[in-house]
């Protein structure tokens, strides 16, 4: 049923979707539909959580195949985009701002999924030096950063001008590794000295 129902929020969209459509294409009766949901955004949201929960696989994995914490955070950074880069442009985690498109049982769901990727990215930071205290602080700013990298390229109407999205993922690396390098350097003083 969750295939069936992926691929009509696909093509339609939550909103242009129905329960019966749901039911009709996955072979199903609306009631047997029912039973196991309780709205077409229950479903909608069990789909977000399965593709949210592969997200954070991905992010931690990446993470964990390299040795080095600036490179894992990098690897993970670029997970983390690339999931979104290659979803699809109707079903992706901008609905995950617009709590009326979303079962509110699958909220604290979500949370912990992000709270996942959120500790990676941390775990990674206070491994390359920066100061643990700041590096919850880091690890949201990058998730935040990464947050409005997608949604910016998901929505090219909210880029001005002839950018590429190579030119601004390059230039996100750019300015985080720029702060996170200065960010060590001033939390752990002496390690980085020429």
């Amino acid at each position: 049923m969750r295939f069936a129902a992926h691929q009509l929020f696909e093509e339609k969209g939550l909103h242009k979707t129905s329960v019966r459509e749901i039911a009709k294409s996955a072979g199903y009766t609306t009631g047997a539909v029912y039973f196991h949901y309780d709205s077409k955004e229950a479903i909608y949201s069990e789909i977000l959580l399965f593709s949210l929960k592969s997200l954070t696989e991905q992010v931690i994995q990446a993470s964990e195949e390299k040795r080095e914490p600036f490179s894992a955070l990098i690897a993970s950074y670029l997970a983390f985009y690339r999931f979104y880069s290659e979803a699809s442009q109707k079903l992706n985690f901008d609905v995950f701002f617009a709590e009326s498109d979303i079962n509110s049982a699958y909220l604290p769901k979500f949370t912990a999924e992000f709270e996942k990727i959120n500790r990676c990215f941390e775990k990674n930071m206070k491994t390359f030096g920066i100061d643990p205290s700041r590096s919850k602080e880091e690890a949201t700013l990058i998730l935040g950063d990464l947050i409005g990298l997608v949604l910016t390229l998901k929505n090219p109407h909210l880029t001005q001008g002839p950018v590429t999205e190579d030119a601004l993922v390059a230039s996100h690396l750019k300015r985080l590794s720029a702060r996170l390098l200065e960010q060590a350097k001033s939390d752990t003083p002496g390690e980085f000295a020429p």
